[in-house]
């Protein structure tokens, strides 16, 4: 999965991967931001799962889960 972030320190564009967790311009490392990036989009991935099965509690608890994470960064 790639992922874009900006990095905190330098504030360049970057695309990371799991092999490539380092800012393209400062070397800095990016993999706890990719981290919690990642684990929101699997969060939000889980609200679709849990619409589909019309089970919206869950949903409504992903979501938020996906909320607080996308704030973290």
């Amino acid at each position: 999965m790639t992922i874009s972030i900006k990095c905190p320190i330098c504030a360049a564009g970057n695309s990371l991967t799991e092999r490539n967790l380092n800012c393209r311009r400062c070397q800095n490392d990016l993999s706890h931001l990719f981290a919690v990036k990642y684990h929101s989009y699997i969060k939000r991935l889980d609200v679709i799962k849990f619409l589909i099965q019309n089970d919206f509690e869950n949903s409504k608890k992903a979501l938020q889960k996906s909320v607080k994470l996308s704030k973290e960064i």
